[in-house]
């Protein structure tokens, strides 16, 4: 079985949800270039909207992003079960559940940073593997995916 694996854009969680919270606002949808006039020049709008599609929080049409079920499930949670549904979107994705498998055949269900680098580089070779770790660790920390511990 082929499976397609992409990488995740540099992009923090919480801009995701703040990319939610406005897409709420503005009745549950709005078209990027309207969204992108209000934020700030330094701000990568195409990043957070390629991540929420991503995570399925929404989706994207003819420049249109629209916040889908589990984005207004997102927004109506607490914290616990914010983290559950991230952890669920993450599990569903074909990078992050790579990584997993990878882990789980390690006797300590861990292993060294330079080891997951190196398995990011044959994973997407055209992709910057330390730019990919620092998000993956990000996301699958909030989502309880996994941990991670500097040495």
């Amino acid at each position: 079985m082929i499976v397609d694996i992409r990488p995740i854009p540099r992009c923090e969680l919480i801009d995701v949800f703040g990319l939610l919270v406005v897409l709420k606002q503005r009745g549950g949808g709005d078209k990027s270039y309207k969204i992108a006039r209000e934020c700030p020049s330094d701000f990568d709008l195409f990043g957070v909207v390629k991540a929420a599609a991503l995570l399925g929080f929404v989706s994207t049409q003819a420049g249109q992003v629209i916040i889908e079920p589990p984005g207004e499930e997102l927004l109506r949670s607490d914290a616990n079960r914010r983290k559950r549904l991230v952890r669920e979107q993450l599990e569903r994705n074909a990078l992050f559940a790579c990584l997993v498998r990878y882990l789980s055949k390690e006797k300590t269900r861990s292993c060294r940073k330079l080891t997951v680098l190196k398995h990011l580089e044959c994973l997407l070779p055209n992709e910057e593997p330390g730019r990919l770790f620092s998000t993956i660790v990000a996301w699958g920390r909030f989502g309880q995916l996994f941990g991670y511990k500097q040495r």
